[in-house]
């Protein structure tokens, strides 16, 4: 887990600047949210493909990874994104008006 919002729930972020999608591990525990951001450095932009729970990502994956990482589909990101209720999203800040 990378950090904690204020309510204490658990947040992964992943991000990607190569257009794939992103990777994971079997771990004994997950966070509650993911984040999934795609870079774009050329043109200094950062894209959320994803904001919602993670099992939504992970629920495809096998019950025993072999010990493998696992890659998620650029456009299976995507689809549960979609599938994401506004309820369930962390709210994005707009730091443009904050700096």
């Amino acid at each position: 887990m990378d950090g904690h919002t204020r309510d204490g729930t658990a947040v992964q972020i992943k991000a990607t600047g190569k257009k794939g999608g992103p990777a994971f591990r079997q771990v004994d525990k997950r966070a509650s949210h993911l984040i999934f951001i795609d870079f774009d450095f050329d043109n200094e932009v950062g894209t959320v493909l994803y904001n919602g729970p993670e099992h939504i990502v992970l629920r495809g994956m096998p019950e025993d990874w072999g010990g493998k990482q696992r890659t998620v589909a650029r456009g299976t990101i995507r689809k549960c994104n979609d599938e994401v209720s506004p309820d369930d999203r962390l709210p994005i800040v707009d730091w443009s008006l904050v700096i």
